[in-house]
């Protein structure tokens, strides 16, 4: 499989400030050129009646998050694509949010898991943090998601040669629990404990296991 080449001279910062200008632009642009909202909309959305992404990266939902620094893709110091980590108890979460603007993506196939993608920083940044291990959640409600957990289970990327692709054969499959009310499925990277000493129960979010 030959597949798509990665980008080359890929620009990632980590921003601490979750209100840096670059990111309130970001916001701004999902809006207006993937959601085709007025970027006024990113204040005014309270809900998820405007949709799942809208509801994202509305100001209501971005101040309760509650990230523990994002990774940024940038070009001409715009931020362009982004992924979320927070900490919790012994582990970190990441891919939070996560998402790149439409008019990129074909310019970043499979960055997530390329050699200095978002999944290695966030890696750096959990040793930094000395955590135990970490878990992204995906919560399948679209065709789009659920074949990403498809991805996973198959351990590929369509149009992007595995060679490229790192980490991705380290992640195991937790399983389903319901966490922050909705279903979602849990996969696992472990740094100190393995899979089985990882319990998503400890989170106070998670109501159970499906």
């Amino acid at each position: 499989m030959s597949g798509i080449q990665p980008a080359e001279n890929l620009v990632i910062e980590t921003i601490f400030d979750l209100y840096d200008e670059r990111l309130t632009k970001f916001r701004e642009t999902l809006f207006v050129e993937d959601l085709d909202y007025p970027k006024e909309y990113v204040q005014s959305v309270t809900n998820t009646s405007y949709g799942e992404d809208a509801w994202k990266y509305c100001d209501k939902r971005w101040a309760t998050t509650g990230f523990d620094c994002i990774e940024a893709i940038i070009e001409d110091n715009e931020i362009v694509g982004m992924s979320g980590c927070k900490i919790y108890g012994d582990y970190l979460r990441t891919s939070m949010s996560l998402y790149l603007l439409k008019r990129v993506r074909r310019k970043y196939p499979g960055v997530k898991y390329l050699k200095g993608g978002w999944f290695e920083r966030h890696i750096e940044y959990a040793n930094k943090k000395e955590c135990d291990g970490i878990f992204f959640t995906v919560y399948a409600y679209s065709r789009k998601l659920q074949a990403l957990i498809n991805n996973h289970r198959k351990r590929t990327i369509s149009l992007v040669d595995k060679k490229h692709l790192l980490y991705m054969n380290d992640i195991c499959e937790k399983g389903e629990y319901t966490f922050h009310t909705v279903p979602q499925t849990f996969f696992y990277y472990a740094l100190k404990k393995d899979m089985e000493e990882f319990d998503p129960n400890e989170f106070k979010e998670v109501i159970s296991k499906k």
